[in-house]
């Protein structure tokens, strides 16, 4: 019962039905089915890894708090983190629903400097990335322009006093990835499992991704590639 008013009361009316709706719906007809809030099952390929029921995030470029979300179904275990994204209104959508999280308005990348942030009438397509803003433009409506200053994950996990172990790291901003996680100091941080959206990603020849090339170098291991995303196991940790 607490658990149940708890849903009730972060979550809202509409939210909670829907949480137990899908969770009847599960187990009347898979008990073993669990239910997917990312956008093309992130969150499955994370909790064959990760199902445990505490641990601690970074979600850069985490966009809504529950739809499409990788980190929610953790949220949802108990499970907390850093939530950040560059988009002022989802943040606060954060700050409602996910209460127990640190969520922070900025634009992450390797050099503290002022850049330019599209946000798009879809949100999921939203970067400072120019050569990803311009082909974007062709298909959706640019909603609002303004320059701010990035900051490197780096600065943002010091002034959080994050720890130096974390269970997760989930990358996804739209042409910028690269970018973000260089800004982090992998001999400083290390998540056991980094998941970061690759462009043009070529399986056979995995080298020319300079995502794959800068995570190797760091002791981590690809065990996984679905739908743009890769995923990195920290193998310093297997052994």
């Amino acid at each position: 019962m607490g658990l149940i008013t708890r849903y009730f009361h972060q979550f809202g009316l509409l939210n909670f039905i829907r949480f137990v709706s899908l969770e009847l719906i599960s187990k009347i007809f898979d008990s073993h089915n669990i239910y997917s809030y990312s956008q093309t099952g992130e969150d499955r390929i994370i909790t064959s890894y990760l199902w445990k029921n505490e641990g601690f995030y970074i979600d850069v470029g985490c966009n809504h708090p529950i739809h499409y979300s990788n980190t929610f179904i953790l949220y949802r275990r108990g499970w907390t983190g850093i939530n950040i994204d560059a988009n002022e209104t989802l943040i606060s959508k954060y700050k409602r629903l996910r209460k127990r999280d640190t969520n922070i308005c900025a634009v992450v990348s390797d050099q503290e400097k002022e850049v330019v942030f599209t946000e798009f009438d879809d949100s999921f397509v939203s970067s400072i990335n120019a050569e990803h803003v311009e082909n974007w433009k062709n298909h959706r409506q640019v909603s609002n322009q303004h320059v701010v200053t990035s900051i490197s994950l780096n600065t943002i996990l010091e002034k959080c006093n994050a720890p130096k172990v974390i269970d997760l790291l989930s990358i996804d901003v739209e042409g910028h990835d690269f970018e973000v996680l260089s800004s982090l100091d992998l001999n400083i941080y290390r998540p056991r499992l980094i998941v970061v959206e690759i462009h043009k990603f070529d399986i056979n020849n995995p080298s020319t991704s300079k995502i794959y090339e800068h995570l190797t170098k760091h002791n981590y291991k690809m065990v996984s590639y679905a739908v743009m995303n890769g995923y990195f196991l920290d193998a310093l940790a297997e052994k």
